[in-house]
């Protein structure tokens, strides 16, 4: 917050407010938080960037934000994989990568080694203007000592009626083909989770998150909106491996300009796994 002050950027909590806290509005204040703090005129961890985000994190919100899923379903119900035909990402990836990439705004770290992860501790060193975080890494900031908020990812454009937050990661229960009393275990599973909902979900938002991690009213706010409207896209939990890992994080690590080619080079993997999804047992 400290940072955006002093750069004389407007306040996102005002943009998320009225509607107007858009893509284009992250990716200039974004931009203008790039220095090379070091002046040594070259851009490294010494540095400070728009954004602290792993490689593969960077995509899946803004894509998603944008109201994009990359696993439909058809009028049947069939999850179907449009992606390399659907322009409205192809829109999303070139431009969010040319952000990245040609402008800066992002801290290249790599996807795994001494590096990886260490993106909360730039942020609290003030090396970024945002950090790309789920509510894990929130509690995480409790010692920083420079004040920040919360946001919702930005619209892509501003007549998108609602804000759209990604779901990050996935764990499901699963019944084996063997189980002879779906409709018991599926009573179960229902039980399960809906205490869950009344006990584990109510104590964790309620006491930890907003009660402990959340620094100020207008974060709380930020949080209902983020809450209200949460997107699964398959493509980015179930299908991980061939989908978001599998293809989008490699062109991306690599500053890949060419996302149709390798997204179409995969659609027999992912159909194949489409087919299993949709079989009717």
């Amino acid at each position: 917050k400290q940072l955006n002050k002093s750069l004389n950027l407007d306040n996102p909590y005002e943009l998320v407010l009225d509607g107007s806290w858009t893509y284009d509005e992250f990716s200039k204040m974004a931009k203008a938080a790039v220095s090379d703090l070091n002046g040594d005129g070259v851009m490294n961890t010494n540095d400070r960037y728009g954004l602290l985000s792993m490689p593969k994190q960077v995509l899946p919100g803004f894509w998603i934000a944008a109201g994009i899923q990359t696993i439909e379903r058809d009028t049947d119900g069939k999850f179907v994989y449009s992606t390399p035909e659907n322009e409205r990402f192809i829109t999303v990836y070139n431009r969010v990568i040319a952000d990245m990439y040609d402008d800066k705004a992002w801290m290249i770290t790599p996807p795994s080694g001494a590096d990886s992860n260490k993106e909360p501790d730039y942020f609290s060193e003030g090396k970024g203007l945002f950090l790309n975080a789920n509510f894990y890494r929130i509690s995480t900031l409790r010692a920083m000592e420079t004040d920040f908020g919360i946001l919702p990812y930005p619209k892509w454009e501003e007549s998108q009626n609602e804000y759209l937050s990604r779901i990050e990661g996935c764990e499901l229960p699963i019944v084996p083909m063997t189980n002879k009393d779906l409709s018991r275990t599926g009573a179960v599973l229902e039980a399960l989770s809906s205490e869950s909902v009344d006990t584990v979900v109510t104590a964790y938002y309620d006491k930890a998150l907003t009660g402990k991690y959340a620094r100020d009213e207008e974060s709380l706010e930020m949080l209902e909106i983020i809450m209200a409207n949460r997107i699964f896209d398959y493509g980015d939990t179930i299908l991980c491996g061939q989908i978001r890992d599998g293809v989008i994080r490699n062109s991306y690590e690599t500053n890949n300009r060419d996302i149709v080619s390798a997204l179409v080079a995969n659609t027999g993997s992912v159909k194949a796994q489409l087919d299993i999804l949709n079989r009717d047992y």
